[in-house]
């Protein structure tokens, strides 16, 4: 009976423990732009998903949170904020609050200044993208009228650069989110004076004055002075505090301009001298956008996993960036071909997903780690490892069965990339009807939220879906369902086409290139035409278009234009053209009295 009742007591204990509530102070403060913050009062904070909230005080602006079953370093989870006319400026701080021994601190501007400042660095963002795609056609239009250029290259080169502006303008409103939230009162007299420069639309002048402020100087300064001069360490460590934010505007700054240069550079003293695991991977992160040396941005992705290898059993943040670099480092390595190693890294990253999942219990989590699933399906897709293929999207499968009712809507482009996938998978390993039905979902859920991303979710019907479900239903005689995906995939190309045509227009020509081929697979001449002189319209470099039109011509007895397009293309596509008339035959489209005249052309190629 003793045994019994100490056994109870332990438990009890441990239950009680396990209930224990935490006290977090924290103070509201009010955005003054370049001069001090003020305590604001009356701001209620919600807390516990949104169950209980607080007041803070009207004087001091203090508050107090009363949280359960959590601990020192705990995420606090989902934080409501509310007063009127105003709005939560430092708010990805917010979002990571977790249970410390200082208080918390939440800061509110006025909402209408803050959305007026945003909008207005946007129209600065734009203007300068638009400026830097100018400069590079009209150096690139020199080139070509002065002979130093072929039309083909010009044409490769301007398309790179206005899918480069296409993809800056879409990251603007995240970049002047971040600018616009740069507390100006912790930066040094000369960043304020960059700032302003920026923000009243002087932009050159901005950046040609901070390439004059010496700020890894003033980091340099600051941290030696934090480990030489104990005696004067608070005022060191607010020195080096102001110099990592003023580091940290330059940056921001950089990113509106599109100097990734001076980003990269900026952001590798951040890691060298602070070395944070969140500084490492920023800079790891963004050599990879800048196609920086390989083995540079291995090393600090390595140092990431490195600074986090303890930590990140107790700091969730940690936990986090190393699942997420361990994503990065897969990337890197299958891009080397090193198999193996991106395997492991692949598969010990999503250990860490899973286990960050637990510890946050949240949706977006868990979709992350059926996320990563998919990517080592994929992988093991590509090398032809099917078993395991289908293991990692068997579990993908169990966790998004798990997540539809309540995470569908909004995140659609999932579940779409998780069928086509499961649906390659089956086509692979022959299992068609499967294939033809996973696939076929996800060009619905494709074609359905195309308007969202028009590049990716076309890309992802035309390249994923529509390839292998057309050679399915050739296989099957079913040509009315090559008709009809034909014209659905064309249609939404040729809607989008008209509003991204830079964007668009390799992957529009090459969707018509492809359809113009399935077309003369059902006999549908005329059309096969139409779309191969479309897709030689919307890329006339992408000649590949031109042994569709050539064969599409022939099988309508226009022989003499058949004749000099085979002869003009003779020396490019003699084997392309040789090839789908041995396809045309196999599949019995080339019409009998024209037979004799495929033969003509088999013989002038030969020639």
């Amino acid at each position: 009976m003793k045994r019994f009742n100490w056994i109870y007591a332990f438990l009890l204990m441990s239950v009680c423990l396990s209930a224990q509530t935490v006290t977090q102070k924290g103070v509201t403060y009010r955005y003054n732009g370049k001069n001090p913050r003020t305590p604001i009062g009356s701001v209620t904070i919600s807390y516990d998903g949104n169950k209980r909230s607080v007041l803070s005080d009207e004087k001091s602006g203090s508050f107090s949170l009363t949280l359960e079953n959590l601990k020192m370093g705990d995420r606090i989870g989902l934080v409501t904020v509310k007063k009127r006319e105003m709005m939560v400026f430092n708010q990805h701080a917010v979002d990571e609050w977790s249970i410390r021994k200082e208080p918390l601190v939440l800061i509110l501007c006025n909402a209408d200044e803050f959305e007026r400042q945003k909008a207005n660095l946007v129209e600065i963002g734009k203007r300068e993208a638009k400026k830097k795609y100018d400069r590079q056609k009209a150096e690139l239009e020199a080139k070509l009228s002065a002979s130093q250029m072929k039309l083909q290259e010009y044409e490769a080169t301007l398309d790179k650069a206005y899918e480069e502006l296409e993809q800056l303008q879409k990251q603007i409103d995240q970049n002047a989110d971040n600018l616009a939230r740069i507390d100006q009162s912790e930066l040094n007299t000369q960043m304020q004076e960059v700032l302003d420069l920026y923000i009243q639309g002087d932009v050159e002048n901005a950046m040609m004055k901070l390439k004059t402020v010496k700020l890894e100087d003033a980091l340099e300064q600051s941290l030696n002075d934090k480990q030489h001069h104990q005696e004067s360490l608070q005022k060191a460590l607010k020195d080096s505090i102001q110099a990592v934010h003023n580091i940290r505007t330059a940056i921001e700054i950089c990113k509106m301009n599109y100097d990734w240069e001076e980003v990269i550079k900026y952001q590798k003293i951040l890691a060298d001298k602070i070395g944070t695991p969140h500084e490492l991977f920023q800079y790891a992160y963004y050599c990879s956008i800048a196609n920086m040396n390989i083995e540079e941005i291995e090393t600090y992705y390595n140092k990431v996993i490195e600074a986090t290898k303890e930590s990140k059993k107790w700091n969730i943040d940690h936990l986090y960036l190393y699942a997420t670099t361990l994503n990065n480092l897969s990337d890197l390595y299958q891009s080397q071909g090193l198999i193996d190693k991106a395997e492991k890294a692949l598969m010990e990253g999503i250990e860490g997903r899973r286990l960050y999942a637990r510890m946050t219990q949240n949706l977006d989590d868990e979709n992350h780690v059926a996320w990563s699933l998919v990517s080592l399906g994929q992988f093991y897709i590509n090398h032809e490892m099917y078993q395991d293929a289908e293991r990692c999207l068997a579990e993908a499968s169990n966790i998004y069965k798990k997540l539809f009712n309540t995470y569908y809507i909004g995140h659609e482009f999932h579940w779409s990339r998780f069928y086509s996938v499961f649906g390659i998978l089956y086509y692979v390993t022959n299992e068609i009807s499967q294939a033809e039905c996973y696939l076929k979902e996800a060009f619905d859920i494709a074609e359905s939220i195309a308007y969202e991303n028009p590049q990716y979710h076309l890309n992802h019907m035309y390249r994923l879906c529509f390839a292998r479900l057309a050679n399915i239903f050739k296989n099957q005689g079913n040509y009315l369902e090559i008709e009809s995906y034909s014209k659905r995939l064309i249609g939404k190309y040729n809607f989008y086409y008209l509003k991204y045509p830079r964007v668009l227009k390799k992957d529009y020509a090459s969707a018509l290139c492809d359809v113009s081929y399935y077309t003369i697979i059902t006999g549908m001449y005329a059309d096969a035409e139409k779309y191969a002189l479309d897709g030689l319209k919307v890329n006339p470099t992408y000649h590949l278009t031109a042994t569709n039109l050539a064969a599409a011509l022939l099988f309508q007895g226009k022989y003499k234009e058949a004749e000099h397009i085979y002869r003009q293309y003779k020396d490019e596509l003699k084997d392309s053209f040789l090839d789908d008339f041995k396809q045309f035959a196999e599949a019995g489209v080339i019409p009998k009295k024209y037979e004799a005249d495929v033969e003509k052309i088999k013989k002038i190629l030969n020639e």
